[in-house]
């Protein structure tokens, strides 16, 4: 799909079925490569595969409850990158994915948790206040999760981090309210760990956070700002680069690496790429 995408997207008509197909298989490996190629046709097949939602959520969801841990990760990734195209059509399936979804949340397995909680995110993102009935028992779980401390469990710290801030610039200010204070202490004490990759997701929710309490977020400037500064003058993230075909000079061309592109202005977009 990746290389063949224009070809793949004339012919999905006759793509998808076979690949439906595979996600029914009695064959548990058949099944899981078959949510992998869904994984791919989600990614790269954009913005026409979304217009089949409606006959690939439910072999999503299908593949969400089987007993293997890849064929549940991928499930998620493919979700993932449905929930993102998606908007208001997402709403009549919102309650099937939420109960799977708390499975994936109370999973053993964290890499499981995480992209799960990025596919909550994105289905956040896509469907607004319809996410209301959904978000005490998320926050509850997002809440448990911005507390761990131990490195190998640092990056779903950093992905509910993520999911907390969209909730906060998603959702109204009153339904976030009750579960502020402890959200931002929980920020506050994710700076302080050394984790770039939490540092980065934290200063993401403080930027949708920031949508939400606009100048009520001053007084925490003097908390936030000494971690600001010092993301700034890190050189994490640089590298030397010399111009192609020129010689390279004492310093070289310093760079930030990063491949994105501009985004638009959704809270699901909103992150640093320095930390």
């Amino acid at each position: 799909a990746e290389g063949c995408a224009e070809s793949f997207t004339e012919h999905l008509e006759t793509l998808l079925p076979w690949l439906l197909k595979g996600m029914e298989d009695p064959d548990l490996s058949v099944r899981s490569w078959a949510c992998w190629a869904l994984t791919q046709f989600a990614e790269f097949l954009q913005p026409e595969i979304v217009e089949h939602y409606e006959a690939m959520l439910p072999g999503i969801f299908q593949a969400l409850a089987a007993s293997d841990l890849t064929t549940q990760r991928r499930a998620c990734i493919a979700l993932d990158a449905f929930c993102e195209n998606l908007t208001d059509e997402l709403g009549p399936y919102l309650e099937r994915l939420m109960a799977q979804m708390e499975h994936v949340l109370d999973a053993d397995d964290p890499e499981l948790r995480e992209v799960g909680m990025s596919s909550i995110s994105s289905a956040a993102g896509a469907v607004g206040d319809a996410f209301l009935p959904y978000f005490p028992r998320t926050m509850q779980r997002v809440g448990m999760c911005m507390a761990y401390e131990s490195e190998e469990l640092l990056s779903l710290r950093a992905r509910a981090t993520e999911l907390g801030g969209i909730l906060a610039a998603t959702l109204k200010r009153e339904a976030f309210e009750p579960y502020r204070e402890a959200f931002v202490g929980a920020l506050l004490a994710g700076l302080a760990l050394d984790s770039n990759e939490l540092r980065e997701y934290t200063y993401g929710a403080l930027a949708n956070l920031s949508i939400v309490m606009q100048k009520d977020m001053a007084p925490l400037l003097p908390a936030i700002l000494p971690y600001i500064n010092a993301s700034i003058d890190s050189e994490d993230g640089l590298s030397l680069m010399p111009e192609h075909g020129a010689a390279a000079q004492p310093f070289g061309n310093l760079c930030v690496d990063s491949d994105d592109e501009d985004e638009d202005n959704d809270p699901r977009a909103l992150h640093v790429r320095t930390a």
